[in-house]
């Protein structure tokens, strides 16, 4: 029933710090920003973080203790014409029903080590 799909994303970002003081460090992401009229990005959440309008970029600033872990985490929903296949993995661009790689974050969803912590970046299914 309905000309339109909703799906909906949430992300959850760790940062782990392995080193002996404390580490102050900025995690950037991105929603999603559509480029065609019937494709709406909408019901954005990410708490503790600070939006820019424009470019659809969030950002956290954190302090992670000593071995510590700290969690992040962010979500939203694409409608979108039930006749159109759109691939809604990572944040980037809605442009022809494709998804670019605009997250300055995007490497930590492999996990790597760096400076001493470690950055996940996970999706809920």
């Amino acid at each position: 029933i309905g000309s339109n799909r909703t799906d909906t994303r949430q992300y959850e970002i760790t940062i782990r710090n392995n080193k002996q003081l404390p580490i102050n460090i900025i995690v950037e992401d991105q929603f999603p920003i559509s480029t065609q009229k019937e494709i709406e990005v909408q019901d954005r959440k990410y708490e503790g973080a600070r939006l820019d309008e424009d470019t659809q970029q969030i950002s956290w600033q954190q302090t992670v203790d000593a071995k510590k872990e700290t969690k992040l985490s962010f979500r939203y929903e694409v409608k979108y014409p039930k006749d159109k296949t759109l691939q809604l993995d990572w944040a980037g661009r809605v442009a022809s029903g494709e998804w670019g790689s605009a997250s300055r974050v995007r490497l930590v969803r492999y996990g790597f080590i760096s400076a001493g912590c470690i950055f996940k970046k996970t999706r809920d299914k």
